[in-house]
């Protein structure tokens, strides 16, 4: 269009000859509006991803990185899990809806959790669940759950997104508008100005809202998940950095708008050396705004808090023996390993845990743990002390053995210049019985172990020791709820290893009293640990 050609426009009624500006316009300022139509379709685009993609926002972490998300209440009636065998490895949740397609408003389940607790109660839920986690009915978890003020957030910067979506599109137009010459000089600074400020205010905005949800405690009204903290349990995905990229593509084309246009018609370009400078000042503005109030939320959710030290007469593992695996099956009472000549429970520990030595209970497709029981949430109960090994290794730890031996361990008059721990403290009055004891001062190579039952890692025939009282220190641990392999181990006492490294920390084990089923290569034996594969 030429600077003679005149439009003709109807304003109030009448015909009114209006010269066009495009041809006016400098080239720095039309420059400002092509970035600006390019960077709208930019977020029109990337907003549009995060809005149609279910895991955009959030993803589960790797499974060994997740804790169990159910209360212990719920563990009681068998009911422990991680967030990702209740939703499925892969699970996510974005802007608008989840993987599976479920809004922040849909419940597939027909009904709240809380609802369903009052209305079957938590033995019925748990003897369904497994059928209801098949069936994709704990979706979306955040309404199921009842976690209205997570909702209320999460909507919150869904409605933002669309928000953000119907802006880019008209920005888009806005701007092509004013190249062709169709909005005056003034409003089109002004008007423009202004949206583009809102628009970075929004992308501000939904960053605080994600750094608020991903660190903050959330409150849900039931018992099985009363509360959650998602970033113990899911990962930011992209929508989170789309977000940020969005507030740093807003404030640019913001500053350009405020430095590179102008408000009169045929006005000369501007210095190119001091919008630059406005610009990059605008910007580091902007950065830090969004840096220091996500600093701000951060700190109101808690988390620069140092972690609270833990009592030291703190006992974690009060109370925490489930009760039934199964709806009243009572699977983890106590009953006695062998009646009248019958093994009454499943597999325990191996007694004779020679390298090759073949057991005589068939355990079937039963697996034993072989994870680091560090790395498990088994808890060490029944504490108690031994003379040497209760299970056999034959060249490794047998009757063949020797070790020190301390007979003041047992006598319960002994008490000068002594720990208290450094001799028995139940069953004084009894003479200690020895048991096996090391035949090699070999330290078995750590490329050699093996995660099967009686591997022993670490032996002595003469070490130093920090209590008198006896070579081995097996702990009993609580079995968890549901599962089928439980193995049980001895850790050494003979050394401070506890005190070395975490390889070193004494392994829990499985008592025979929650009935548990570890070792494929187990004998009939009342006993209740197996020799560990670490010392």
């Amino acid at each position: 269009m030429s600077a003679n050609t005149e439009d003709v426009a109807v304003v109030m009624g009448k015909v009114k000859e209006v010269k066009s500006e495009a041809a006016n316009m400098s080239t720095t300022t039309k420059m400002a509006h092509v970035g600006a139509i390019a960077i709208s379709g930019v977020i029109a685009l990337f907003v549009g991803i995060v809005l149609a993609d279910g895991t955009s926002v959030i993803r589960l972490k790797n499974p060994k990185d997740l804790p169990v998300i159910t209360s212990y209440e719920a563990s009681v009636h068998g009911i422990k899990y991680r967030a990702d065998e209740l939703l499925g490895p892969t699970y996510g949740i974005g802007l608008h809806h989840d993987q599976s397609g479920s809004s922040w408003y849909t419940i597939m389940a027909g009904s709240t959790l809380a609802t369903l607790e009052t209305n079957l109660g938590l033995p019925v839920i748990a003897a369904a669940l497994p059928s209801v986690i098949a069936t994709d009915d704990l979706k979306h978890p955040v309404p199921f759950l009842s976690c209205d003020d997570l909702q209320m957030a999460g909507l919150a910067a869904m409605y933002l997104g669309f928000i953000a979506e119907i802006v880019g599109v008209l920005m888009i137009i806005f701007h092509s508008l004013v190249l062709a010459g169709m909005v005056p000089a003034k409003p089109a600074k002004m008007l423009g100005g202004l949206i583009w400020f809102v628009l970075t205010a929004g992308f501000l905005t939904v960053i605080y809202i994600a750094v608020g949800i991903y660190t903050a405690t959330w409150t849900c009204k039931n018992t099985i998940v009363p509360s959650v903290v998602i970033s113990e349990h899911f990962d930011l995905n992209y929508g989170f950095a789309f977000a940020v990229l969005g507030f740093v593509s807003s404030l640019l084309v913001l500053m350009l708008v405020l430095t590179l246009t102008s408000t009169e018609e045929n006005a000369p370009a501007p210095k190119l050396g001091g919008a630059i400078a406005k610009t990059l000042g605008g910007l580091i503005v902007g950065f830090t705004v969004c840096a220091v109030g996500s600093v701000i939320v951060l700190g109101g959710n808690g988390y620069f808090n140092e972690s609270e030290a833990v009592p030291t007469d703190f006992n974690p593992c009060a109370g925490r023996k489930p009760i039934d695996a199964g709806p009243g099956d009572k699977y983890f009472k106590n009953v006695e390993c062998v009646k009248d000549g019958l093994v009454q429970v499943l597999e325990q520990a191996g007694a004779n845990v020679t390298k090759g030595y073949k057991g005589l209970l068939d355990a079937g497709n039963r697996e034993p743990i072989t994870d680091r029981y560090d790395q498990t949430d088994l808890c060490p109960v029944n504490v108690h002390w031994h003379l040497g090994a209760e299970h056999l290794s034959v060249g490794q730890f047998d009757e063949k053995g020797s070790g020190p031996y301390n007979k003041q361990a047992n006598d319960a008059s002994f008490v000068a210049g002594e720990s208290p721990y450094s001799r028995r403290q139940l069953a004084a009055d009894k003479q200690v019985r020895r048991g096996f004891s090391a035949t090699t001062t070999t330290r078995t190579s750590r490329s050699s172990r093996r995660p099967t039952t009686g591997r022993a890692a670490l032996t002595w025939s003469s070490a130093r020791r920090t209590r008198s009282i006896g070579h081995t220190r097996p702990l009993a641990c609580a079995a968890r709820s549901g599962s089928t392999s439980r193995p049980s181990t001895t850790a050494s006492s003979a050394s401070r290893a506890s005190s070395r490294s975490p390889r070193s920390t004494p392994i829990p084990t499985s008592a025979c009293s929650p009935r548990s089923s570890p070792s494929l290569t187990t004998t009939a034996t009342s006993t209740t640990t197996r020799t560990s594969t670490r010392a």
